[in-house]
């Protein structure tokens, strides 16, 4: 189980860079900086850890992603903590985001569109596939549509679900949801995985960022 969580471990850090700004860029740094997830958003028994480094996803379908997100870390951005349910014996059960500040509004929104696209319905279910090969021999992985439909200024996500069983005979039942919304000028990537479900708090939590980034911009 703890290698077939390495699909959205990549793909998240891949999505998630966070680099630092020019000091000329300082306002919107502190725009992204204050608009994050935050440990006061979780309950009580909801642990962080710090954010994994970035890189590039290695498959082929994720070349598009990985070029977004390189252009999309030049510009000011803030990622959160880890956030992970200590109740989930597996692990599975967690949230985390970036927020990223552009120049304009035509460049945060060929971003959030990005999300999605066929490039990253393509990339996920690639992901999904490579890992649940070697960890879950027969898992059944779909993507499905996330709908961020009434949220800031538009974007798009998708839904990763792997259903089978490990190597190690643990079912497994994994929703990964992965969404991007635009709010003026400025985008919020939010990720969150569900344990035989998508994550409950997913909604509330992607609703209170999108509020964030408008009254900050």
């Amino acid at each position: 189980m703890r290698r077939l969580l390495a699909v959205t471990a990549a793909v998240c850090a891949a999505m998630l860079i966070a680099g630092p700004a020019g000091a000329d860029e300082e306002e919107d740094q502190a725009i992204a900086d204050e608009t994050v997830l935050q440990a006061s958003d979780f309950p009580d028994d909801w642990e962080s850890t710090p954010a994994d480094d970035g890189g590039e996803i290695q498959l082929p379908e994720c070349r598009a992603i990985n070029r977004a997100t390189a252009t999309a870390d030049k510009q000011p951005n803030a990622k959160s903590p880890n956030f992970a349910d200590s109740s989930d014996a597996l692990g599975i059960t967690q949230a985390e985001n970036a927020t990223y500040v552009f120049p304009s509004k035509k460049k945060a929104k060929a971003y959030a569109t990005l999300f999605a696209g066929d490039e990253s319905e393509d990339c996920f279910q690639a992901a999904g596939e490579a890992v649940a090969e070697s960890d879950a021999p027969g898992a059944d992985v779909s993507v499905e549509k996330f709908d961020v439909e009434g949220l800031g200024d538009g974007g798009g996500g998708f839904t990763l679900v792997v259903d089978g069983v490990s190597e190690d005979d643990e079912p497994v039942e994994l929703y990964a949801d992965f969404s991007a919304v635009r709010v003026d000028r400025g985008v919020v990537v939010f990720i969150a995985q569900g344990n035989g479900e998508q994550l409950e708090l997913g909604p509330d939590l992607l609703e209170t960022l999108v509020g964030r980034l408008e009254e900050a911009l």
